[in-house]
């Protein structure tokens, strides 16, 4: 063969080389989890700001919530790094849900190899966090920031009720009002150290609602008290009165305390 036929031919190879680069990075498929990643750039954004109304709005639960206000509080330089620069590393589809790792580089006291893991709604659209979590912030103690002392569905308390009870004679005036007057013996709370949170949805015309403290978080402005409620208006239910009430007790602090409300409305 020629030498004009080879230099012709690794013109020609090398063009071609030029031009299969071209088309890739013009019509390359996009990365399918950059939505998500994306979503929870945007999640982070949202806990460094200790924006409770954006982060509800972005959850299908209330634990990621808890968990990035956390984290913020604790870490705050490491969350807003989280908030600009998260990539991903991998993703996976579980029927209605997506799990995507993601990393960051340089990010202080943070491995790049797997910095965050979140779980999220598959709705494109919208995707909504289920969970997040990260090796790189370890998990707050927690063995008392919340102890449930009561919870009933038909309580004697017929209105809605949201109310913290910072006291030892307030608390001992309302248990008996929240039992009934029954001889269940009064919880006991250290007022120095812990309040009593008692809230009660009001009387309704069926079963299947309900209302829970889930959990507690605190940011640098205020505490926030994160309320589950359970609706049932659109299914058939019994046809009885229920008046659904839940009382907690969670660590004192010296900041105004603030209820966050979710509803989640009963699947038929």
């Amino acid at each position: 063969m020629g030498r004009e036929k080879l230099a012709a031919i690794a013109v020609a190879t090398f063009g071609a080389v030029l031009f299969g680069s071209w088309t890739l990075r013009m019509y390359g498929v996009t990365d399918p989890w950059r939505p998500y990643a994306i979503a929870v750039q945007e999640y982070m954004a949202a806990g460094v700001r200790g924006d409770s109304i954006a982060l509800t709005r972005r959850s299908a639960n209330l634990e990621p919530v808890a968990w990035v206000l956390d984290a913020a509080h604790r870490q705050p330089r490491m969350v807003s790094a989280w908030a600009h620069q998260l990539m991903t590393n991998a993703g996976q589809r579980r029927g209605d849900t997506v799990l995507v790792a993601l990393w960051a580089d340089t990010v202080e006291g943070c491995s790049n190899f797997n910095t965050v893991s979140a779980t999220l709604l598959n709705h494109s659209a919208a995707p909504r966090l289920l969970a997040v979590s990260s090796p790189c912030i370890t998990p707050p103690p927690r063995p008392d920031s919340l102890v449930r002392l009561y919870h009933d569905s038909n309580s004697q308390v017929p209105h809605s009720v949201r109310e913290v009870v910072k006291d030892s004679a307030r608390w001992i005036e309302t248990w008996p009002f929240i039992r009934g007057y029954g001889l269940a013996k009064l919880p006991s709370v250290d007022f120095v150290k812990q309040v009593v949170v008692i809230v009660a949805l009001g009387s309704r015309g069926g079963t299947g609602y309900d209302i829970t403290v889930d959990s507690t978080a605190v940011t640098p402005a205020q505490q926030l008290l994160f309320v589950r409620i359970t609706d049932n208006d659109l299914c058939p239910s019994g046809a009885m009165l229920t008046q659904p009430l839940d009382v907690v007790r969670v660590p004192r602090t010296d900041l105004p305390i603030r209820f966050v409300e979710d509803t989640v409305q009963v699947k038929c």
